[in-house]
């Protein structure tokens, strides 16, 4: 029997769904995983609580789901059960209500917090082409830094735009061998090159307006070096 995910599987939607924002909310980045899990459960058992008209006067829905059923049910030990459970409370995204002696106490789930920062998704080529473009943007800028500012500066931006921690960005470069280094020299050596190509280009214009005969082979030749060397710098 197959058991690769297929999509008239995939559409009955059996499956605990983890709200986005526990994974790329800044809020709870924190957060650990089994605690993400366990939201995700109590979320699906909402449906139940409804069922067994587990609801307060104000419409708010509660779980009487103990300590021993949960242990049970997500095949945890009693310790890490109420340490996930903690932890849930900490971020303000559950809460308990005592009934009295002998009673289960009454859960709440809290709603996620939408004003959270979100980190985008970083994969190794959006990263280098966010690099790209800023050299690209400002390339007098980047002629005119020094390597330190340059570092700095980029790191800062790209930062901003992943909504992340410089931490982290510094993190990613040295995970996945990016040098802003080699970048910047490339940068460099690239607008040396555009430089040199126009010089050429200017020359040669001149020379075949000023001359009454073709220019040489020679000066043809060069010219095209100067622009396959230019279009290799470019790709």
């Amino acid at each position: 029997m197959e058991r690769k995910l297929n999509i008239s599987v995939y559409q009955q939607g059996n499956f605990y769904r983890v709200p986005k924002l526990l994974i790329q909310g800044k809020k709870y980045e924190k957060l650990t995983s089994d605690a993400k899990l366990l939201y995700a459960v109590y979320q699906d058992r909402a449906e139940i609580s409804i069922q067994n008209k587990w609801t307060d006067l104000n419409g708010d829905i509660y779980f009487l789901f103990s300590i021993d059923e949960v242990c049970f049910f997500m095949g945890w030990g009693r310790d890490k059960t109420i340490k996930i459970k903690k932890e849930l409370i900490a971020f303000d995204l559950l809460s308990e209500k005592r009934q009295g002696r002998n009673l289960v106490n009454k859960t709440y789930l809290h709603l996620i917090d939408l004003n959270t920062d979100i980190r985008k998704f970083i994969s190794k080529s959006l990263m280098i082409k966010e690099i790209d473009r800023k050299i690209s943007e400002n390339e007098k800028v980047c002629q005119n830094e020094c390597l330190e500012e340059f570092e700095n500066n980029c790191i800062l931006s790209l930062a901003q735009n992943f909504h992340c921690d410089i931490g982290n960005i510094k993190y990613f470069l040295r995970k996945y061998r990016i040098s802003l280094i080699q970048k910047y020299d490339d940068c460099k050596n690239l607008l040396e090159t555009k430089e040199v190509g126009k010089e050429d280009f200017q020359e040669i214009f001149d020379e075949t307006r000023k001359a009454e005969k073709p220019i040489s082979r020679n000066r043809v030749n060069r010219l095209l070096k100067v622009c396959l060397l230019y279009t290799s710098r470019c790709v």
